[in-house]
C-alpha cells in the first residue's frame, strides 16, 4: 500500500513537472511574436541608450580621474604629516643638539 502511494505521488509529481514545462513552452511560443515586435521597435532605443551611456562615461570619467588624483595627493600629504608630526619633537631636539655641538666644538685653524 505504501509503495503504491509513493508511486502515485511520484507519477503525479512527474506529470506536474511535465505540465509546468509544457505551459512555459506554450507561453514562450504564444508571446514570441510580441517579443520580436517589441524587440524590433525598442532596438533603436537600446542603441540610443548605449550611445548615451558611452558619451556620459566619456564626459564623467576624466572628471572622476582628476578628482581621484587630487584626493590621492591629499591623502598622501595627510599620511606624510601623520608620520612627521609625531617626530617633530625628536627633530627639534636633534637640531638643538646639532647647534650646541657646533657652538661648543673647536674649528680647525686654517693653515
Amino acid at each position: 500500500m505504501g509503495f503504491f502511494l509513493l508511486l502515485c505521488l511520484a507519477t503525479a509529481g512527474f506529470l506536474f513537472a511535465i505540465g509546468v514545462v509544457a505551459v512555459r513552452a506554450l507561453f514562450w511560443v504564444v508571446f514570441l511574436p510580441l517579443r520580436l515586435a517589441f524587440g524590433l521597435v525598442l532596438f533603436p532605443l537600446w542603441l540610443l541608450r548605449g550611445a548615451l551611456k558611452v558619451v556620459s562615461v566619456a564626459i564623467v570619467l576624466p572628471v572622476v580621474a582628476v578628482a581621484g588624483g587630487i584626493a590621492f595627493v591629499g591623502l598622501l600629504a595627510a599620511a606624510a604629516l601623520a608620520v612627521l608630526v609625531p617626530l617633530a619633537p625628536v627633530l627639534l631636539l636633534g637640531g638643538l643638539l646639532y647647534v650646541i655641538v657646533r657652538l661648543v666644538s673647536r674649528r680647525p685653524i686654517p693653515a
